[in-house]
């Protein structure tokens, strides 16, 4: 199977490694070999091969909007925590309405939602990006078996309705999960209600880590240690290896790269008004995350704005 992916990559393209490119005739959009590539080899990494963005029509598509509306300098990136939270007296805080509207909005407006390989390619430099893209972002654990069910089912209706492809990059704090540790998660129903969504295609899966601590404050050994139990409960349970991260307390420590990590986020890592995922971001393990607009439509990160407000601002209106 993989044989005939990477020759059906062959077939399609201009080799260009610097970005998505335009064909030869017609006016027709495609994308570089080596792009698909490196793309292929992370999906490969994490043990699970998503035809349907590696196929020719999702890529021709890709490319098509980047060469209608520009390249992406900076990408909008979300920090949710499932779609029905509670938090700092309700200036952080979401019900499944909101998050519907929100989503919404983004299939109706033509955003692209990155992915986990889309992410690691645009941090690393060697992947554009449409100016409209948006970063999803939930930290995830057993308070999640609720809202992961209604999301995935949401994501279903907006491709169904539109045609738009939703994604959201889910960090779970695995050290939780298990059936033994909390009564919530009897039976195996945490790790179930994963299973279920890794299988919807609409998320990628990363770690929230182990012991949910502040790595600033532990060594190395401690961090590698816990990082090594987080991934192995994952692939033990949902048959994929996380590259992604989210520092617990947005608390952004160093060495995460030896533990086989791509690309981690924290939270407000650069000034608000500069708060954005950039391409070949120097800050491509302490990535930058907004709060999306509570059901009272404000942010508390930028304080005071509107869901388009914040949109507007990363396209530069």
């Amino acid at each position: 199977m993989r044989k005939i992916i990477l020759l059906a990559l062959l077939g399609l393209s201009l080799l260009c490694p610097d970005g998505l490119a335009h064909g030869a005739s017609g006016g027709a959009c495609s994308p570089s070999q080596y792009q698909m590539e490196q793309v292929l080899k992370i999906m490969q990494k994490y043990g699970m091969v998503d035809q349907s963005r590696l196929s020719q029509e999702y890529w021709k598509e890709l490319a098509c909007a980047v060469s209608e509306e520009g390249s992406a300098d900076k990408i909008l990136s979300l920090e949710y925590h499932g779609d029905n939270y509670y938090m700092y007296k309700g200036s952080y805080s979401m019900d499944p309405d909101e998050f519907t509207r929100q989503m919404t909005y983004l299939c109706d407006n033509g955003y692209h939602f990155v992915t986990g390989p889309e992410i690691v390619g645009y941090v690393e430099g060697w992947l554009n990006l449409p100016k409209k893209s948006i970063i999803l972002t939930t930290d995830s654990g057993r308070q999640s078996i609720s809202s992961l069910p209604r999301m995935t089912s949401l994501f279903e209706k907006l491709n169904s309705q539109s045609g738009c492809q939703p994604h959201m990059i889910s960090f779970i704090w695995s050290g939780t999960m298990a059936k033994e540790e909390t009564v919530s998660c009897k039976d195996d129903v945490c790790w179930e209600a994963f299973r279920k969504a890794n299988a919807s295609g609409y998320f990628t899966f990363g770690t929230h880590t182990e012991s949910h601590e502040n790595f600033t404050e532990k060594d190395s050994d401690f961090l590698a240690n816990d990082l090594a139990i987080s991934i192995e409960d994952i692939e033990n349970n949902l048959g994929i290896t996380p590259y992604l991260l989210s520092w617990p307390f947005e608390a952004c420590a160093v060495g995460a790269e030896e533990s086989g990590i791509l690309a981690a986020f924290g939270g407000a890592s650069k000034p608000i008004r500069k708060n954005y995922v950039e391409r070949n971001d120097q800050l491509g393990y302490c990535l930058p995350r907004m709060f999306p607009p509570n059901p009272l439509s404000e942010s508390s990160r930028p304080k005071g704005y509107t869901f388009v407000q914040m949109l507007d601002e990363a396209l530069g209106k």
